[in-house]
């Protein structure tokens, strides 16, 4: 799959993360709250702290995200003790976890420079290119192009 805006893509993972931060650690206080479910509880909520610091990774599309959601440990770790602990709303932020782990996953272009690479990769303008700009340009500046043509127009040669 191929991503149209890399940086809106991050930014709607890191949103995503975020809001599952938030959902685990509401779902931690309230487990540690009830006491029976302390250690799930505070496991939820070191969970939550750890997804925090995800974020700004994330928008930053640091290389190494991909591999912080390699392995599915934690997901099945946290979704039994979350199962056996009585916080089913627990096994829901685990299904949502794991739908922004396939989403970086599919997308690991994002976050290994490609997408940056292959923007270096455009190749600059030749004189004949800057030559032909000028013209465009003088053409706008008598009034015989609109900003719209020349916009156009500029689009063609670059």
């Amino acid at each position: 799959m191929v991503v149209e805006n890399p940086h809106n893509f991050a930014r709607r993972i890191s949103d995503y993360e975020r809001i599952s931060a938030i959902c685990w650690l509401i779902l931690g206080i309230i487990q540690i709250c009830c006491i029976v479910t302390a250690l799930a509880g505070i496991w939820n909520v070191v969970a939550a702290l750890a997804r925090f610091k995800l974020v700004p990774r994330i928008l930053a599309r640091e290389s190494s995200i991909p591999d912080e959601y390699e392995s599915l440990s934690g997901y099945i770790i946290i979704g039994c003790v979350n199962l056996i602990c009585g916080g089913v709303i627990g096994l829901v932020f685990c299904g949502f976890d794991l739908y922004v782990r396939d989403q970086i996953l599919s997308n690991r272009s994002v976050f290994d420079g490609s997408i940056l690479q292959d923007a270096a990769s455009v190749r600059a303008p030749t004189m004949a290119d800057l030559d032909a700009l000028e013209r465009l340009s003088s053409l706008k500046d008598s009034g015989v192009l609109t900003e719209a043509e020349f916009q156009a127009q500029k689009a063609n040669i670059l």
